[in-house]
């Protein structure tokens, strides 16, 4: 394809673009050494390197605070209706697969030693927050 002047315009990529690439490294400047090498090969004009895009840089958002307890609450929750279901169905499951209602009652058991351990958490980091403030005053 030729512009209005007739000429061709220059080639994407090709040998050119290879050559950079193998002249530079990941951030762009050439690796130690390499420029010497080309002004050696008698080519002294660099290549540019290509514009980066402009980031917007930001600062990253605050973390998000959930109801921790409500979170484990729900997923419990949803493990106890997954037993009881199981539980209900459990003549339709075949004996190899009976292994879901074990699943089950585990995910209830760790969902109700997570509604105790979680307060707890909370308290245990709260006074440690108090006792780093009291040190810093």
């Amino acid at each position: 394809m030729r512009d209005l002047s007739g000429r061709r315009p220059p080639r994407q990529g090709g040998r050119q673009g290879r050559a950079w690439l193998s002249l530079c490294s990941v951030s762009g400047r050439p690796r130690p050494g390499e420029e010497s090498r080309q002004v050696q090969a008698g080519n002294p004009a660099r290549v540019p390197p290509p514009a980066r895009p402009a980031t917007a840089l930001r600062d990253p958002p605050p973390p998000l605070e959930a109801n921790d307890q409500l979170v484990t609450a729900v997923i419990t929750a949803g493990w106890a209706v997954a037993l009881v279901v199981l539980l209900i169905v459990r003549s339709y499951i075949p004996p190899g697969q009976r292994w879901w209602i074990w699943t089950a009652l585990a995910g209830l058991l760790m969902g109700l030693f997570g509604l105790w351990y979680v307060p707890y958490l909370k308290r245990a980091r709260a006074r440690s927050a108090q006792r780093r403030a009291g040190r810093r005053d």
